[in-house]
């Protein structure tokens, strides 16, 4: 048992933080599940399953619970069984990017607007 007032508490962020990363993990183990139950009934429902699983993938990325490696190799495992069964031709539903507006940085020198 950690002793000192600092170790106590990093005791509690770790607790924290592990329970947050197995929720992530618990919730990519779930959606695996039913995408192999999916791909064994050959149920049109494993595209969406797919897109979502990729999305919780990506966000375990971005939260460093898993490495990006092993997410692009959980993602072609599945794409490959997912091609095996229902063709080449799978295309994964493309998510709608957020537009933003972009600021252009125009240069406010004196020098350029000056008259000659």
């Amino acid at each position: 048992m950690p002793q000192t007032k600092a170790a106590k508490k990093a005791l509690r962020v770790s607790l924290r933080r592990r329970a947050e990363n197995l929720v992530w993990k618990r919730k990519a183990k779930d959606l695996r599940r039913k995408i192999k139950k999916a791909l064994a009934g050959k149920d049109k429902a494993v595209f969406e399953l797919v897109s979502q699983y990729f999305q919780v993938l990506d966000k375990s990325v971005k939260k460093n619970i898993i490495h990006k490696n092993t997410a692009a190799r959980y993602k072609s495992k599945v794409l490959k069984k997912v091609n095996e069964i229902f063709g080449k031709d799978f295309q994964l539903p493309r998510v709608k990017e957020k537009k933003t507006e972009k600021t252009s940085l125009k240069a406010t020198s004196s020098k350029s607007k000056a008259k000659k």
